[in-house]
């Protein structure tokens, strides 16, 4: 049925139905409003290009359907740049950082007994149960010592890029104490066996430290702190053995003192005669005779 009230329009306001050619205008109920002039241009859809990435497909329409089978586009990549990804870590990468993490790889006695310094060993971690001293192999260098108890590790010490150079790394350890924790405050002397070892050859004065406590050997002829005199810890004048006598302060002599007795008697004086104390001309014995004074007169002619 042909409704008769249906306009179409260009944009322009120009009246393209029923003139329209080369279209079919259908109502709501499927008639066909307008038919499509004889040769005129019918436009088909006859394919459909699809495209991931760098690949396109192209699916044809037919009997105006078009199957489209997304699975042949379900991606099924084995590596990260199969999917376009290219700021991730790749495995070699991932296995490279796990391999550097550190792994408890159990205990070693000694340098010797530690794990083989390549790839398969990289990051395996040692606890050392004895004392040691490095090598050449070891990061720090040769002739460093540690106590039992440190932890050693196997690392690459190339740069990134550069051929692996793997070498043993010291990476903690602890000096045990516990000996001498109850070695508080007291007057006794507490060395160990390992101390006297160590220290054997290297002090002259004293072959074994044990003879300070036991008063043997080198020891027993050194002087012992019960040996010092009284006066070592006292500093006293008074606790001095066969001090010197010290005479009385002295006083100045007195020439008049008689009393032989006396501090201020002068012994041994000479007997002075009186003039020696006055001064006196008349205090002089044997004194000359002296003239009268004369006047002697002379004439003159």
């Amino acid at each position: 049925m042909t409704d008769k009230n249906i306009q179409i329009q260009d944009l322009q306001g120009n009246n393209l139905f029923p003139k329209t050619k080369g279209a079919v205008v259908l109502n709501n109920s499927g008639d066909n409003l307008g038919g499509v002039e004889a040769g005129a241009q019918v436009n088909v859809l006859e394919t459909i290009d699809l495209k991931y990435g760098n690949t396109t497909t192209s699916v044809t329409i037919a009997s105006k359907k078009a199957t489209i089978d997304l699975s042949a586009y379900a991606k099924s990549a084995t590596t990260l740049s199969g999917y376009g990804i290219t700021d991730a870590y790749t495995k070699n990468e991932i296995d490279g950082k796990i391999s550097s993490a550190y792994k408890v790889a159990g205990s070693a006695a000694s340098v010797s007994a530690l794990g083989s310094l390549d790839a398969s060993h990289e990051g395996y971690v040692y606890n050392m149960t004895a004392q040691f001293t490095t090598t050449a192999d070891f990061v720090e260098g040769s002739g460093k010592k540690h106590p039992a108890g440190t932890n050693v590790a196997v690392v690459n010490t190339a740069a990134a890029g550069e051929t692996a150079v793997y070498k043993y790394d010291v990476l903690a350890g602890f000096i045990d104490t516990s000996s001498y924790d109850t070695h508080i405050a007291d007057t006794d002397i507490h060395v160990t066996t390992s101390d006297k070892s160590t220290w054997n050859g290297k002090q002259d004065a004293i072959a074994d430290l044990s003879d300070i406590r036991t008063g043997a050997g080198k020891g027993a002829t050194a002087v012992q702190p019960g040996d010092l005199a009284t006066v070592a810890t006292s500093g006293s004048y008074n606790d001095l053995s066969n001090k010197p006598t010290i005479p009385d302060a002295q006083i100045q002599s007195d020439w008049n003192q008689t009393t032989t007795t006396a501090k201020d008697y002068i012994k041994n004086k000479p007997s002075l005669a009186t003039v020696a104390t006055t001064g006196s001309y008349n205090d002089l014995s044997d004194k000359p005779t002296i003239p009268q004074n004369q006047i002697t007169y002379v004439e003159l002619a």
